[in-house]
């Protein structure tokens, strides 16, 4: 890979020089978008060790650089054991404030009315919540592994935790936001399909509107679980699998007509109701791919093989 001046570098080396620069705001990342198309980013400084990636539109190309993103924010803390371990916070994609068009005339019912939706700046973790990172919260916490915790197809350390249900999502956000000085969360489902839309209004899948079968090995992937993580082109803003690879978690109470009385400014969902909203695609789906604007929910007790999630975090600390 190669950092912003072009120089070629391993991933160790580049950690390094990461570390060198913590407080240097010249520090760019670069990826390519699922066209192939280059993204540059600005490594933002929010706090003492901790970063955000900022889009830029005029810097010096950089090469895809996916290997770094499990290594951000360290932090020590002691396990259950009273072991001390590190702690890595994931890897944030800063979405900034502004509006987008919510919704699909093209897909099911649950989808419509499409309508003007205004969302504050967040930051959305650039993966889904891999093994490795959940493993740390059972270490620390004693918690009881997920039903799979011990498959080889779903056990890979970078592959999504899988068959967490919504409450173990928002304990590890709990026990994440307790270790760092940062307020970890699930997206509402207004913050996760403007993320996976990744600033492009209306358009199917956060490439454009070709089919999913026309992806890259499509027809090869996902034979009996989900991939590691990180492995596919990330969308226009950098986040990594969205629409694909597990269903994701969201904050909301699920609403089949909600979005005929949704507020326009942070919708956080229906006071009540059975079923927790989820987003995105699934490892064992016929179509694996997923629309931005499709809709999925279950009850928050469930845990399924094809159920993961992502966190998002609150403001700039």
């Amino acid at each position: 890979m190669y950092d912003s001046s072009g120089n070629s570098n391993s991933c160790h080396r580049f950690s390094r020089r990461l570390k060198d620069q913590a407080y240097d705001p010249r520090v760019q990342l670069g990826f390519r978008d699922y066209g192939g198309q280059p993204r540059r980013y600005r490594l933002s400084n929010t706090s003492r060790n901790r970063f955000d990636l900022r889009p830029i539109q005029s810097l010096p190309l950089c090469y895809p650089v996916t290997c770094i993103k499990w290594n951000m924010h360290p932090s020590v803390h002691h396990d259950s054991s009273g072991r001390r371990s590190l702690i890595t916070e994931p890897m944030r994609i800063r979405i900034a404030a502004g509006w987008f068009s919510m919704g699909s005339g093209a897909g099911q019912t649950v989808e419509s009315p499409i309508h003007r939706v205004w969302l504050d700046s967040f930051a959305m973790a650039a993966t889904q919540v891999t093994v490795q990172e959940y493993g740390r919260f059972l270490d620390a916490t004693g918690s009881v592994p997920p039903p799979n915790w011990s498959d080889p197809n779903f056990s890979h350390p970078q592959q999504p935790v899988v068959a967490v249900s919504w409450f173990d999502a928002v304990a590890y956000c709990t026990w994440l936001s307790s270790v760092t000085s940062s307020h970890y969360r699930l997206p509402t489902e207004a913050e996760w399909e403007r993320a996976a839309r990744g600033g492009a209004e209306q358009m199917l899948f956060p490439w454009g509107n070709d089919p999913p079968v026309s992806r890259p090995c499509y027809d090869s992937r996902w034979k009996t679980g989900p991939e590691p993580v990180g492995q596919s082109q990330p969308n226009a803003y950098g986040l990594f699998d969205i629409c694909e690879n597990v269903h994701e978690w969201c904050s909301d109470w699920y609403g089949a007509n909600y979005y005929a009385i949704s507020p326009d400014r942070n919708p956080q969902g229906p006071e009540e109701g059975q079923r927790k909203a989820s987003r995105g695609g699934s490892w064992r789906h016929q179509i694996k791919i997923s629309r931005c604007s499709a809709r999925s929910s279950i009850p928050p007790e469930f845990s399924y093989a094809d159920y993961g999630f992502r966190v998002v975090c609150d403001g700039t600390r």
